[in-house]
């Protein structure tokens, strides 16, 4: 920062140029940190209690009396009027409510990721160099020099 150069001008005077550092502040665009949104599948068991039917077959026996057995031809009549022979066979098919899972898609939210800008203040701070120039003068009155 020094400069030893003088200039002379044309009276016999010597200019001497001083410097001073100068603050300039100025930004940089860097890199802070990197973020990565993905999405991953979290499986939970959830449980919902169903309501089940099923049918059951009710068995219903009525004593006859002796009266009712005498007019039968050998088979059985039975409480709806139909005359069954011995041996045959009735069937019956009974049923029942099984659960049936089944799962879809749905969209239930939707996650929206933006860049903002903040901006803020910092205060900067740096130490400075300046040129002083002191004269001192040999034979002047003591205690007398001269500061620029």
């Amino acid at each position: 920062m020094t400069d030893h150069s003088y200039d002379r001008t044309g009276d016999d005077a010597v200019a001497v140029t001083v410097s001073e550092e100068r603050m300039r502040v100025a930004t940089v665009r860097a890199p802070v940190e990197v973020v990565r949104i993905t999405k991953r599948v979290v499986t939970e068991t959830v449980q919902i209690p169903v309501e089940l039917r099923r049918e059951e077959l009710t068995v219903t026996r009525h004593r006859l009396d002796v009266n009712d057995v005498a007019g039968s031809s050998g088979g059985t009549e039975s409480s709806n009027g139909v005359q069954s022979a011995a041996g045959e066979e009735r069937v019956f098919v009974l049923h029942r409510e099984v659960p049936v899972v089944s799962t879809r898609i749905e969209a239930n939210e939707q996650v929206t990721v933006r860049v903002e800008e903040v901006v803020g203040e910092q205060t900067v701070q740096a130490e400075l160099r300046r040129e002083r120039v002191d004269i001192d003068r040999d034979g002047g009155p003591p205690g007398s020099p001269d500061r620029t």
